[in-house]
């Protein structure tokens, strides 16, 4: 939001597939291979330094490098 005023409410929900990668619909596993396709797997072991990373972490450590550039108006 910038120097905007105001809040930010964030709610999400998830569920396990069973059937792994191959339950999920076609066009999200075309998008997934075509834009990010290291997700197609889970990874084998934690990535150096990151540990329980959550995904606010996460988020917060690319604002913090300036790897994040907001472009709302």
């Amino acid at each position: 939001m910038g120097s905007q005023p105001g809040q930010l409410i964030y709610q999400t929900h998830g569920r396990k597939l069973m059937g792994g990668w191959a339950e999920l619909p076609q066009h999200l596993r075309d998008y997934v291979t075509r834009s990010f396709p290291e997700y197609q797997h889970a990874p084998t072991e934690w990535p150096a330094g990151q540990g329980n990373a959550t995904s606010w972490r996460y988020f917060k450590q690319l604002v913090d490098s300036g790897q994040y550039k907001p472009s709302c108006p």
